[in-house]
């Protein structure tokens, strides 16, 4: 099968669940036969954290990056281009370059694009569909933002895992690292500190539960990142560690940062816990999951479509910490049914396999460069047919 030589368009300040999805699907389309070229507007945690596994990453630096990025394209040779963020730079550079686009849009633009201007906002979908031959969707909530603007362009693909991602495995033992103790339950959340995660709702949740059950304690995965999203996250960082003090909650809730691989470390809790309502298919409930854990989830978006609430999980009103502390208590105090719940859920998220995602990723941008080749035949055609008078 024909070689692809696909640029990844990149978000350059950090890396959450998003960039360690793309991160297994771009190895898994590269043994696919597809070379992979990464680019992104600067340099940052984001571009490092590609580096690191073994891609190669192109900064264009400076104004015009439309123009520089398209001359970057021909330069490579690159046959098509997929854009991973809301940002139209590449976009426009495959117009200029004259190849085939795919916008791969991971959530809700209005949730997923805070820092841009409200006015661009509104016009990102639409900015999409005129600089897209294919919009790829993980989830029918992310699918429907489409459906008055280009819904025969779009394709439903949800994230996949690597076999055996999120089992346990070796890793710090948190009880140990924070002093509490070896029989303490144990309630996990794994998010970035963006206002729509709702930390807050876990901390209100986490100081009901521990009113009523003190052995108990909790941990959040999480970080910022650099540019402007940086500076909106390390203010609802400073915004959740003030609600965690006011809540007497200190020596009870750890925040920990810097861990990629967070398979070890959620074999440890007992309860893994997500309250944001906004998420089109949150990585992080997916594996915790995969890691047999049982999740409790704001029943919103794409967490209702991951679980069957009472059957792989339980979900219950967004913005309600009252109902999460609840839920939490009710697994705590029946590890049969938390236990039961957890082992359904691996069983439920077999189906998102990386290989089954790179595979229908594959389709659609060997299917789009297939369409572009024919559209190309055809004007060569219809320019023939001009010059003989036809």
């Amino acid at each position: 099968m024909k070689r692809v030589r696909l640029g990844v368009w990149i978000y350059p300040f950090g890396a959450g669940g998003v960039e360690h999805f793309l991160a297994r699907l771009l190895a898994e389309l590269r043994g696919r036969g597809f070379e992979i070229v990464c680019f992104a507007a600067s340099g940052g945690a984001g571009t490092r954290f590609y580096r690191k596994r073994g891609f190669e990453v192109l900064v264009m630096n400076g104004k015009d990056s439309a123009v520089r990025l398209a001359r970057a394209l021909r330069a490579r040779q690159v046959d098509a281009v997929m854009t991973t963020l809301y940002e139209p730079t590449a976009a426009r550079a495959c117009r200029l370059a004259g190849i085939p686009h795919v916008w791969r849009c991971g959530g809700l633009v209005e949730v997923a694009a805070p820092t841009l201007p409200p006015g661009v906002r509104r016009r990102v979908t639409s900015l999409i569909d005129l600089l897209s031959d294919a919009v790829v969707a993980n989830s029918r909530i992310v699918a429907a933002q489409f459906d008055r603007v280009c819904p025969e362009k779009v394709v439903r693909i949800p994230n996949g895992l690597t076999a055996g991602r999120g089992r346990p495995g070796p890793a710090p033992d948190l009880r140990r690292r924070f002093s509490w103790p070896a029989s303490a339950p144990l309630v996990a959340m794994s998010a970035h500190f963006y206002p729509y995660k709702r930390h807050e709702d876990f901390v209100r949740a986490a100081a009901g539960v521990a009113a009523r059950r003190p052995d108990c304690r909790f941990v959040v995965f999480g970080g910022v990142f650099s540019g402007n999203a940086g500076r909106q996250m390390k203010r609802c960082e400073a915004r959740v560690l003030r609600l965690r003090a006011a809540r007497g909650l200190k020596n009870k809730m750890a925040m920990v940062r810097g861990m990629d691989d967070l398979g070890g470390v959620l074999g440890q809790a007992d309860v893994f816990v997500h309250p944001s309502p906004d998420e089109s298919f949150p990585n992080s409930v997916l594996e915790a999951m995969a890691a047999g854990k049982p999740v409790i989830a704001a029943g919103a978006g794409g967490c209702a479509e991951l679980i069957s609430t009472g059957k792989t999980g339980i979900l219950v009103p967004p913005r309600r910490p009252d109902l999460l502390a609840s839920a939490v208590e009710t697994l705590l105090a029946d590890p049969r049914k938390a236990r039961r719940l957890g082992a359904a859920a691996r069983r439920s998220v077999r189906r998102f396999g990386i290989r089954t995602a790179a595979l229908r990723y594959e389709r659609v941008v060997r299917g789009v460069l297939r369409a572009r080749d024919s559209k190309s035949m055809t004007s060569r055609r219809i320019s023939s047919s001009v010059r003989r008078g036809r």
